[in-house]
């Protein structure tokens, strides 16, 4: 068996998609993920759990002296938390609005503002659903829950949901066998969310 190629090149911050497939244990990311477990076990331990920020306690912020980092890019959260007033301004209108300093900077904020947008669609799409259950596993504000928490959230789930509805052997494969070993009944209930989105809709009168 051949190895899988690296998701991700070397340096290569990932990106909010490239964590939930490290998470979920797509292939490709797994040197990433033993480096990142023998070398940061806390930063490890942010991306499986989905946590978007860990302490790091060999490292200090050299503006604030802080040591909680963004589980994405290592960025510190105090100081980029202190950045936004300077590029979000708001109009004698009252509306506030995003003022780049630079064009890199712009395009990673439409990116982020694109990705909340698809979220917001996404969660709109599984709400219309309705109830889908799979043992202890169900269907919920678009997430699936087990015992009131969050086993799947929604950009994993769609995830999930987009490679078992493209009709490849080898995406479904990826994304329902993690799944699998995780839980059986939530790979269940994965592909039956799956299936009722794939299923025809009745049409309204």
């Amino acid at each position: 068996m051949s190895t899988p190629k690296p998701a991700l090149r070397r340096g290569q911050h990932p990106t909010a998609d490239d964590l939930i497939k490290m998470r979920l244990g797509y292939p490709g990311y797994e040197a990433r993920l033993q480096s990142m477990r023998a070398m940061k076990p806390a930063r490890y331990a942010a991306v499986m759990s989905g946590a978007k920020t860990f302490l790091d306690d060999g490292w200090n912020c050299t503006e604030c002296g802080g040591n909680e980092r963004h589980t994405r890019n290592l960025t510190c959260r105090a100081c980029n938390g202190a950045r936004v007033p300077s590029v979000f301004k708001t109009l004698p209108s009252g509306q506030i609005v995003y003022v780049p300093k630079n064009d890199t900077a712009s395009e990673n904020w439409q990116q982020r503002h694109l990705r909340t947008q698809r979220l917001l669609d996404q969660k709109a799409i599984l709400n219309r659903l309705g109830p889908v259950a799979v043992g202890r596993y169900f269907l919920s504000g678009g997430c699936v829950l087990r015992a009131g928490s969050v086993a799947l959230d929604t950009e994993p789930l769609m995830l999930a949901v987009d490679a078992l509805l493209s009709g490849d052997p080898e995406q479904s494969r990826a994304a329902i066998e993690p799944l699998i070993q995780q839980d059986r009944e939530l790979a269940l209930c994965v592909r039956s969310i799956a299936q009722a989105l794939a299923a025809p809709k009745p049409n309204r009168p």
